[in-house]
């Protein structure tokens, strides 16, 4: 299986599981590998923003502790923390490695340059991501109690009055810009914050609206919206809104379960976490240019790298 599409200018790399194995696939070579250190799955990659050969992964293990791998060419380094639990997402700053603990309601924080733990810090509610936003004022999207904490200091330290938003809505990710634009998991919705408080919001409108949908990620660019959307037992869609009306400006269907996506200049890739697909799509003439379904791995996150 090649992708011609790529093959001029970028690869391909993904992260995903076979079995009860993390591996990870280079599409352009048509090859996977697995990590030095047994796996359970890979849920989330970071390409580092402060050095080109050094990409982040995590092992989402809920079993023995999750992991963090500091992946450079052959080069590949480990630490593994027992206390924290279902890893699912990596905020890199010039020091550290903040990630939270899923099944263990914490943050993960690493020290990059030591490759070591500085700390774990006790969240509470479920968080399912990590996000600096407002200078260095992390914001932490808290599924069960529907709240975004937010800490202040590289240690979060000091904890600053939460976001709070409609009970029962269950905050999983979100992308701040003007305002925070937030997915919700239980809710089904984006919701909008804005500095000074208020907050509107727009429901993710389809034909099973309440059986079994969950809103997977959202991304800002320009002034468009894109949204991942599941559906239990169906194929899910790849949303566009318009992110000063909030309005639906367009959907494509997709493969189950869809998870993370993520954009180059004009390719945006879904991953299908449960069928073994990935799409490429246009923004622009917004239309699927390529569909790969037999992927020999389910694939959760991935990036585009330049060659």
């Amino acid at each position: 299986m090649r992708l011609s599409l790529l093959d001029t200018f970028i690869s391909l790399i993904i992260s995903g599981f076979i079995g009860n194995h993390g591996v990870i696939m280079d599409l352009h070579n048509n090859q996977t590998f697995h990590l030095p250190t047994k796996t359970q799955f890979l849920s989330y990659t970071l390409p580092s923003q402060y050095n080109d050969s050094i990409v982040y992964i995590i092992d989402e293990n809920y079993e023995k502790g999750s992991s963090i791998f500091e992946v450079s060419g052959q080069n590949v380094k480990t630490l593994t923390h027992p206390d924290v639990l279902g890893a699912v997402h990596i905020l890199e700053t010039q020091e550290y490695l903040y990630i939270p603990g899923f099944g263990s309601n914490n943050i993960w924080i690493v020290d990059r340059i030591k490759w070591s733990t500085d700390r774990v810090v006790i969240t509470g509610a479920r968080p399912h991501g990590i996000y600096q936003c407002q200078g260095d004022i992390f914001h932490v999207p808290c599924r069960d109690d529907d709240t975004i904490r937010r800490y202040q200091n590289t240690d979060l330290s000091i904890e600053l009055d939460p976001i709070v938003l409609v009970s029962g809505s269950g905050p999983r990710h979100l992308d701040c810009h003007d305002a925070y634009y937030i997915i919700t998991e239980f809710s089904c919705e984006i919701i909008r914050a804005h500095p000074n408080g208020t907050m509107d919001n727009i429901k993710i409108i389809h034909e099973r609206s309440g059986q079994g949908m969950t809103g997977a990620e959202i991304v800002h660019r320009g002034d468009v919206l894109y949204v991942t959307l599941r559906i239990k037992d169906q194929d899910g869609y790849f949303l566009r809104y318009d992110d000063s009306s909030l309005q639906e400006t367009g959907r494509i269907r997709v493969g189950r379960t869809p998870r993370f996506f993520f954009i180059m200049d004009d390719i945006i890739c879904v991953l299908n976490q449960d069928d073994q697909s990935m799409m490429l799509i246009d923004p622009d003439k917004w239309k699927i240019m390529t569909i790969i379904s037999d992927l020999p791995l389910f694939p959760q996150c991935g990036f585009f790298m330049r060659r």
